[in-house]
């Protein structure tokens, strides 16, 4: 996957890392302290369960975790995830940074 910092250049992530972004597009990247402020982070340093991954505005879907959690993590789908609005956000961001 290959991602891009602030000033427009992209560098790929390596091998069990993501890219962390907040969700309040109020926020500027200093404010919000994500991947655009401290860059990459490995999988492992990542507390929690991810219940949906994004990696293109065509390659998303939740995650599939066990059963149980599954469908502790339906409600939260259902009510708190805009698909579209993340794809679009996603893609916006990319295409400026890009």
């Amino acid at each position: 996957m290959e991602s891009s910092d602030d000033k427009g250049e992209s560098f790929p992530l390596e091998n069990k890392q993501c890219w962390v972004l907040s969700d309040n597009d109020d926020m500027t990247a200093e404010e919000a302290h994500d991947s655009r402020t401290f860059g990459p982070v490995p999988i492992s340093d990542l507390v929690g369960r991810v219940i949906y991954g994004l990696q293109s505005p065509f390659d998303h879907n939740p995650i599939e975790n066990s059963e149980k959690s599954m469908e502790e993590d339906e409600a939260i789908l259902d009510v708190e995830l805009d698909v579209n609005e993340m794809v679009a956000s996603s893609f916006s961001y990319s295409m400026k940074a890009a």
